[in-house]
């Protein structure tokens, strides 16, 4: 498996402007559009300095510019590599999907050297405003995802590293935007099975890491994905919690045949889900008994190297997967799980990481500094836009993806 690539940044096909930082204070931007059409794309800085959310314009046509700095008023952490004698990796510094979470005007994040939990309120009408509402302890160790639910106005967060690793939930009270611990007498649920020490700080992976953090569709179970051990051919494992009036039943483990490196799971409905495995390529998983998920669909993907992300198009019934080494994006059919096609990426995009569909436009974080934007209905060009964001920062720590779908909602 690869999962650390070349750090050279090559040309993309449109520039960048000039990078903003703004305070938590955040000051009106000029360059916003009107309300109905105003949208905006957020990525995570996770840098071990001062980590940061990035955010950037979407224009109607579905490019970028803007970039603007919000700091998260924390600390990052990049994730040591096991295979690479545990020096930091150069992508993928979490481990994980879903280290951003937009959903509505909320923007929920992590700091992964602080132990913190970052909020942000979006500005609908000029969304790539962004004030810092809170940040509160995590009561774990390197958070690296994060999991809300508007319907129970719950966010969980999700840790892998020593020596606290596991899932604490809190409430969000929608009037005053306080975040508060859900169940103080439960607040900390430990994950067994992920093999790290006290020494392994920060987390040293990608194997024997927790990976991602859901809620089911109908938020009555949350759902946690944690990578085996390809070394000692140790499975992974798929955890569900059941949820009754925001009171957490007991952890359930699933083990679905031939899974191994359980990495982004993606809800299709609540019986059914896609878990990529950077050992084989992706899989579709029967969700309809959380106690007991087993596999429906294994999917091999020619010569991939670590497929670790996905997102779902109910409209297309489309699956798009990313693989690190991979600049181009496996397009998986949602009812049969076969490969359907392949959406070429740009090239010197070195690699796909996380990504979100907004419309017909998919953006995909790059390996490379930059982010692709493509054209999921299949037009003779599918690449839209190659936005080089090397001004930005250092590379090493970008994580996550999210989307502020203007006056529509958000994702």
């Amino acid at each position: 498996m690869k999962f650390s690539l070349l750090a050279s940044i090559l040309a993309s096909t449109a520039s960048s402007a000039a990078v903003r930082r703004q305070s938590t204070n955040c000051t009106t931007n000029t360059n916003s559009t009107s309300p109905s059409s105003s949208s905006a794309l957020y990525f995570l800085d996770n840098n071990p300095s001062n980590s940061s959310i990035v955010s950037l314009l979407i224009s109607p046509d579905g490019t970028l510019s803007n970039p603007i700095l919000h700091s998260t008023n924390g600390t990052g952490s990049i994730g040591l590599s096991a295979a690479n004698n545990g020096t930091p990796v150069e992508t993928d510094s979490l481990f994980s999907q879903d280290s951003v979470v937009v959903s509505g005007t909320n923007l929920f994040t992590i700091n992964a050297g602080s132990n913190t939990l970052a909020h942000f309120l979006i500005d609908p009408s000029s969304p790539q405003n962004l004030t810092l509402s809170s940040t509160t302890s995590t009561l774990g160790t390197f958070p690296n995802a994060v999991a809300f639910s508007p319907e129970l106005s719950m966010v969980c967060v999700l840790h892998t590293g020593a020596p606290s690793t596991g899932v604490s939930c809190f409430k969000l009270d929608p009037t005053t935007n306080e975040i508060s611990v859900l169940d103080p007498e439960c607040s900390f649920i430990p994950l067994p099975s992920i093999n790290q020490t006290e020494a392994n700080q920060p987390a040293t992976g990608p194997p024997n890491t927790a990976s991602d953090i859901l809620f089911n569709p109908s938020s009555t179970h949350l759902f946690v994905t944690t990578k085996g051990d390809p070394s000692s051919s140790t499975p992974g494992s798929v955890f569900s919690i059941p949820i009754t009036n925001s009171s957490f039943g007991p952890l359930q483990e699933s083990q679905p045949e031939s899974l191994l490196l359980e990495f982004s799971m993606t809800f299709l409905n609540d019986s059914s889900a896609v878990i990529t495995d950077p050992s084989f390529g992706a899989a579709l998983v029967d969700t309809s008994s959380p106690e007991n998920i087993t596999l429906a669909k294994r999917t091999e993907i020619p010569d991939q190297k670590a497929t670790c992300w996905s997102v779902y198009s109910d409209e297309k019934q489309e699956i798009y997967v990313a693989d690190n080494a991979n600049k181009d994006i496996t397009v998986l059919d949602a009812g049969s799980g076969e490969i359907k096609r392949v959406i070429k990426g740009p090239e010197g995009a070195e690699g796909s990481l996380d990504l979100v569909l907004f419309g017909e436009r998919l953006y995909v974080l790059q390996a490379a500094s930059g982010i692709s934007v493509l054209d999921v209905e299949g037009g003779e060009e599918e690449v839209v836009q190659s936005l080089d964001l090397g001004e930005v920062g250092d590379r090493r720590g970008w994580m996550g993806m999210g989307v502020f779908r203007g006056m529509q909602g958000s994702d």
